[in-house]
């Protein structure tokens, strides 16, 4: 079962992230050992594009996460703006047009 992340859960990774840059939160390791289980047919490319780029398998994988990771907090971020644009609107009592009147003279 895929569990759904609310707006809350969003506004707490944001809060450690924060406290995070601003040294509130601190490690003392540089970086971190990870074990994952890939599909065979993936650690094979993993292993075509390393051999022929000269590089590490850890070089891509680092690369690969931290691109997911930041293309995934930009959306959490974009969810969470959003949703309090949304929250706003509603507040106002401003009334909304539905998306058949916006599009009816459009041909």
């Amino acid at each position: 079962m895929q569990e759904i992340l609310t707006s809350a859960h969003v506004a707490i990774l944001f809060d450690i992230i924060d406290l995070f840059f601003q040294g509130v939160i601190m490690t003392t390791a540089t970086s971190i050992s990870v074990s994952a289980n890939i599909p065979a047919e993936l650690g094979a490319m993993l292993d075509k594009v390393a051999r022929a780029e000269e590089r590490s398998k850890s070089y891509y994988i680092k690369k690969g996460l931290e691109q997911l990771l930041k293309n995934k907090l930009e959306d959490l971020q974009d969810y969470q703006e959003a949703e309090q644009a949304y929250d706003a609107f509603l507040a106002s009592g401003e009334k909304g047009t539905p998306f058949e009147e916006v599009f009816s003279n459009v041909k």
